[in-house]
């Protein structure tokens, strides 16, 4: 009997089998079965068989794209042009408090205020989630600061472009509506966190605004969607907003920027 039941003929048979099999697999790769029996590199037989190296050409980094006849992309913002309208206005804020605004483009005066919109959206959410008064004082700062430059780009620029144009009744309540929200930014202004009713009085402007941009961007018949379909050149208007802006801007920057001023509501006492 041979190894593991296997008779002796049949073992040595495979294995003969096994080697021609595996000189065979040897000759195509080019390694003689002789050859393993000793330490030293060896040549392939066949130098055809040999791998040869291939020239990798050096591409210029900045031609990278060219020399394959494919154009690099620009890397452009993408901005929407209302009609008839020329292109966007960069427009570059100036540091207010602790914090840089990012340069940001406008298309027209619609999109500069909508942005302005969004801004302090963004700074009331952060103030809801403020903890501690230096905090919660110093956006409370930066909201009252925003909101008394966009009020008075629109007073003495957008509203009075539109007078006559679109709805009276719209822009009538827009100047009232800034009223009543100047109230309150002069009060929060004087007063702290550590005073009786300063949260709630900050929630409430946040209210008062949200009503007044939503009366301003309803879809349709709000007071943007009026102003559109006016001959007004909003892009013009634009450019106006932004040098005011920036006058305004540079005035916080030093400290000079008066107290919110009511427009139509007289607030003598009785």
């Amino acid at each position: 009997m041979g190894v593991r039941g296997i008779g002796m003929p049949r073992l040595v048979a495979e294995i003969e089998l096994g080697l021609g099999a595996f000189e065979k697999v040897g000759a195509i790769a080019g390694v003689h079965l002789d050859s393993l029996a000793d330490d030293k590199p060896h040549a392939p037989a066949d130098p055809a068989m040999s791998p040869q190296p291939v020239a990798v050409p050096s591409v210029p980094r900045a031609g990278r794209f060219a020399d394959f006849g494919v154009r690099k992309p620009a890397r452009t913002a993408r901005t929407i042009t209302p009609r008839n309208r020329a292109g966007p206005a960069t427009f570059l804020p100036l540091q207010l408090g602790e914090k840089h605004m990012a340069d940001q483009e406008f298309t027209d005066a619609i999109a500069l205020l909508k942005a302005d919109h969004r801004k302090v959206e963004e700074l009331f959410a952060s103030y809801e989630k403020a903890r501690g008064d230096g905090r919660k004082q110093s956006l409370a700062g930066e909201i009252c600061t925003e909101l008394k430059i966009h009020t008075m780009i629109e007073e003495e620029v957008f509203y009075p472009a539109f007078r006559g144009k679109i709805e009276d009744d719209i822009l009538d309540e827009a100047y009232v509506e800034h009223d009543g929200a100047k109230v309150l930014i002069n009060d929060i202004e004087a007063g702290g966190p550590d005073e009786d009713y300063y949260d709630a009085k900050v929630k409430v402007l946040q209210e008062q605004i949200e009503h007044h941009v939503q009366e301003e961007e309803k879809p349709s018949e709000g007071m943007f969607a009026q102003c559109r379909e006016s001959e007004v050149d909003l892009v013009a208007l634009r450019d106006a907003m932004l040098a005011r802006k920036q006058e305004l801007m540079t005035k916080a920057e030093a400290g000079e920027l008066p107290p919110a001023k009511p427009s139509v509501v007289d607030l003598a006492p009785a």
